[in-house]
């Protein structure tokens, strides 16, 4: 009786078996906030029927997010604001297996500072601090509404730490938030421009060109000397 017992156990996937390795890979969606976790898929042997990604933010106390990938080796998760770790949990009818080493996610960039602008007429420089080198910055995006205003009006990315805008009559608010592959930064405190009264139409010249110099270095086209006056022939009649 012990030893059918004991082949029969043999028969019986075993839930320590769902403990191998599983090899993650992150995916970024830039611009986007969702990346995409990819992992290799356990043996055959093990009868894995569902894998689990935990997602929780690298805080104490922080929540743990489950997502049912199935049977699929990949499964796409919301992004959240902060450093947090992802692990991949196999499944089989037998049980769940021990999760795969955690990794941990890097922040989206830090909120830029340092807003400031300079104006001329219509035209306005908005200019901001350069995030730390360490958040790996893909670009700012600027932006700006009219005052009063809710909705803000997005300029393209850029790696500069500036930009020239020109504004029509009117007061304006202006702010950046910093990208990088994990995200988007809140948005800066931001400024305010004076109001501007009127759009530059035109462009003025401030300062002309100086008038010629005397010119120097001249001669004659050839070297013939020239008739003098008193001798010269009288035209024929």
């Amino acid at each position: 009786m012990k030893k059918s017992i004991q082949r029969i156990l043999k028969l019986i996937p075993q839930r320590l078996a769902l403990c191998s390795t599983i090899a993650l890979a992150f995916i970024a969606l830039p611009a986007q906030a969702h990346f995409i976790v990819q992992w290799r898929a356990n043996p055959a042997s093990e009868g894995v029927s569902a894998y689990y990604v935990w997602a929780a933010l690298n805080t104490p106390g922080s929540p743990t997010n489950v997502y049912n990938a199935g049977t699929n080796l990949s499964v796409t998760v919301p992004l959240m604001f902060g450093s947090y770790k992802v692990q991949v949990v196999a499944s089989n009818m037998w049980g769940l297996a021990v999760p795969s080493a955690p990794l941990f996610v890097p922040s989206p960039p830090t909120t830029p500072s340092g807003d400031r602008i300079t104006t001329s007429g219509n035209l306005v420089v908005y200019g901001w601090n350069a995030n730390p080198v360490a958040e790996a910055v893909l670009g700012y995006l600027p932006r700006w509404r009219n005052v009063g205003q809710t909705n803000w009006n997005l300029l393209p990315l850029t790696t500069n730490i500036s930009v020239v805008l020109a504004f029509g009559k009117g007061a304006y608010d202006l702010s950046v938030m910093a990208s990088n592959t994990w995200g988007t930064s809140a948005g800066s405190l931001g400024t305010r421009t004076l109001p501007i009264a009127t759009m530059v139409t035109g462009i003025t010249i401030v300062a002309l060109p100086d008038v010629p110099t005397v010119p120097t270095s001249v001669a004659p086209l050839s070297a013939e000397p020239a008739i003098p006056l008193d001798t010269a022939p009288l035209p024929v009649q």
